[in-house]
């Protein structure tokens, strides 16, 4: 595989995604496109992403709908889940996932407004 550089657009599987970092052999992605739209979790109650219907589902269906192989190569990391400091909601416990949404300090530092 040629080498790859942050900021450039990838196809991994059927969708196009954008390398937001590159540490060590791994990358970082972006979709560049909505994969779907979900609800954050399935009922209108105070969540942290821990217990969050969303995370489930993009760490098992989600996730599954990839070949075993492709699925072999999304790394786990670990996910810090510290407090939003624009709205104060808590973020839970740190998770290890395969899949995640961006933080509110990782959307600040690779989706800077214009």
């Amino acid at each position: 595989m040629a080498a790859v550089n942050i900021g450039e657009i990838i196809k991994f599987v059927v969708h196009e995604w954008r390398v937001l970092d590159i540490n060590g052999g791994a990358m970082f992605l972006l979709s560049r496109e909505i994969i779907e739209q979900r609800s954050y979790h399935n009922k209108n109650a105070d969540t942290s992403w821990e217990h969050c219907g969303l995370r489930n589902y993009i760490n098992s269906s989600f996730l599954r709908s990839f070949e075993r192989d492709d699925r072999n190569r999304i790394a786990q990391v670990r996910v810090p889940n510290t407090k939003n400091p624009e709205y104060g909601n808590d973020g839970g416990k740190h998770t290890n996932d395969h899949v995640f949404l961006l933080s509110y300090d990782e959307a600040k530092k690779y989706l800077p407004t214009h």
